[in-house]
């Protein structure tokens, strides 16, 4: 059968079902997890840009990685959530600064099949976020005037894991 469907099942969960899953469903996707990676790049890349596009999938992506379907860190998975909960309108740009933070950048680009465009968007906006958790809000609007806005809400995510590091 076609494998995408699980990327897809997780997706319309996170868009129609709440986030609440189906049991069956789930462990179908689980059995399926290790069958995915003869996926191309550009057909799971093109899901997962739709389910980051969503207002709330934390709880889907975390479902994911519990699945074995994603590899994400699980402070990643609270920084998702905790940018979900800041954020009055989360979206595409401010996850994946997040998710492009601590090094992830050039596997990311090239597991989901990111533009040039997309990855240096994520990385201004992950720039700024810093720049802002570091109180140099001058520099951060400055240098990034078009992230500066979306930055707060990654910045007071990013916190999120620096306060379980103290």
């Amino acid at each position: 059968e076609d494998r995408l469907r699980v990327y897809r099942s997780f997706r319309f969960t996170a868009s129609h079902g709440h986030q609440r899953f189906d049991t069956a469903g789930l462990a179908a996707a689980t059995r399926a997890a290790g069958t995915l990676s003869e996926l191309s790049a550009e057909r799971v890349g093109a899901e997962m840009r739709r389910m980051l596009e969503l207002p709330r999938v934390a709880t889907t992506l975390a479902t994911m990685v519990g699945a074995g379907v994603l590899d994400l860190p699980p402070a990643l998975i609270d920084q998702l959530q905790a940018y979900e909960e800041r954020d009055p309108a989360p979206g595409f740009a401010g996850r994946l600064a997040l998710m492009m933070a601590d090094g992830n950048g050039a596997g990311l680009k090239d597991r989901c099949r990111l533009s040039n465009g997309e990855a240096a968007s994520a990385e201004r906006g992950r720039r700024s976020a810093r720049r802002l958790a570091d109180s140099n809000f001058d520099e951060a609007a400055y240098r990034f005037p078009g992230e500066a806005g979306e930055a707060v809400h990654v910045a007071a995510a990013l916190a999120v894991l620096d306060q379980t590091r103290l």
